[in-house]
C-alpha cells in the first residue's frame, strides 16, 4: 500500500512511515545477517531471509503489534526472498561453489514455497553464478532469474508459474546481471549489468521467437540495482557514483 518501509540491518529490522518516523523494531530471530526483505502484496505479511538459512513471515497489519507468524528452514544460506500473488514465496539459496581449473563460482538454486501449507513446491536445477534475486512478474505467472553457466554467457532464466518447463532465456550483453525487475503493469523486464548497460525487454508477445529488447543505454558508472515506478512509465538505476538516473521508457 506504500504506507510503510521496512530496513534492515546485520540481524534486526525496523518499520517506518514514508516520511521516516519509527513505526516497529522486528524482534532479533535471525542469527546471522538479513539478505532479503519482501511484503506481500497486501501488506498484512512482511518476510525477512537471511545467511542463516531461515525464512521468518511477520504479521505486521496491526502495526506497531509485530508477531512471528511461521519460519521455513532452507538450513543453508539464503541471498534474496520476494513475494508472489497469493501465498507463494521465492528464494535464492546458496549451495556452496564449484571450483574449475581457473575460478571458483558461487551455486545457487532458486525454491518456491506455498507458505499455507508451508511446503517447498519447486527446486531449480543448479545455477552457476545465480545472482541475488528471483523475480516474479506482476501476474506471477513467470520467475526471471540472473544465470550464468560455462557453457553459455550470463543470461536471463524463465520459468513457467508451474515450474514445468524453462519459459526461456533472455541473453545479456555479455557481462554479469547485477540486478532485475518486472515492470509492475505489463511483461517488460529490466536489468543492469557489470558493463554499466541498463536494458529493457519486452516479452508481450510470446509468439515472437525471441524476447525483443527495446531499450538499451550505457551509463558512466557501475550499475547495481534497477526497479520500475508503480505505473510502469520510468525505470530507476543506481550505481557506485551514489547517482540515481531515472528513465522515460516510453519516450526513451
Amino acid at each position: 500500500s506504500g504506507d510503510y518501509l521496512a530496513v534492515s540491518e546485520n540481524h534486526g529490522v525496523a518499520i517506518y512511515t514514508p516520511e521516516l518516523e519509527p513505526i516497529a523494531t522486528l524482534p532479533e530471530r535471525h542469527i546471522d545477517v538479513i539478505t532479503g526483505l519482501s511484503w506481500k502484496t497486501d501488506g498484512e505479511y512482511l518476510a525477512t531471509s537471511g545467511l542463516d538459512g531461515n525464512i521468518h513471515i511477520w504479521n505486521v497489519i496491526n502495526l506497531p503489534s509485530v508477531t512471528l507468524e511461521q519460519t521455513l528452514v532452507h538450513d543453508k544460506p539464503i541471498w534474496g526472498i520476494r513475494w508472489g500473488l497469493d501465498f507463494q514465496l521465492s528464494s535464492v539459496v546458496s549451495e556452496g561453489f564449484i571450483r574449475g581449473s581457473d575460478v571458483s563460482i558461487a551455486q545457487s538454486t532458486v525454491n518456491i514455497w506455498d507458505e499455507q501449507t508451508p511446503l517447498l513446491i519447486y527446486t531449480s536445477d543448479i545455477q552457476y553464478d545465480g545472482g541475488s534475486n528471483a523475480e516474479w512478474s506482476h501476474d506471477a505467472e513467470l520467475v526471471a532469474y540472473p544465470s550464468y553457466s560455462f557453457e553459455s554467457d550470463d543470461h536471463i532464466q524463465l520459468w513457467d508459474m508451474e515450474y514445468t518447463q524453462d519459459f526461456g532465456i533472455i541473453f545479456g550483453n555479455g557481462a554479469e546481471i547485477n540486478d532485475l525487475a518486472w515492470s509492475p503493469i505489463e511483461r517488460k523486464l529490466a536489468f543492469v549489468d557489470s558493463i554499466n548497460f541498463v536494458t529493457i525487454v519486452d516479452l508481450t508477445h510470446p509468439d515472437q521467437p525471441y524476447p525483443q529488447k527495446t531499450f538499451i543505454s550505457i551509463i558512466d558508472f557501475k550499475l547495481y540495482a534497477i526497479d520500475w515506478s508503480p505505473n510502469g512509465r520510468y525505470v530507476a538505476v543506481a550505481g557506485s557514483e551514489g547517482l540515481v538516473h531515472i528513465w522515460d521508457v516510453k519516450n526513451g
